[in-house]
């Protein structure tokens, strides 16, 4: 199970607009995919159950 914070794709930004406010940071699909390719890189014993990725100082609740 993978859970990202917000990233920042061309859908969330063409629905919410410029939702980005200063000082906030965003994922990009370039991060999540870089999380995905390490956990492929794993050695096969290891399983993952959870991640959660979030930007530094996201409050997820």
């Amino acid at each position: 199970n993978l859970s990202p914070g917000m990233v920042k794709t061309d859908l969330l930004t063409k629905c919410l607009g410029n939702w980005e406010t200063p000082g906030t940071r965003s994922l990009k699909t370039s991060d999540i995919a870089d999380v995905i390719v390490y956990f492929l890189n794993l050695p096969q014993y290891i399983e993952v159950k959870e991640c959660i990725i979030q930007p530094l100082g996201e409050n997820i609740s």
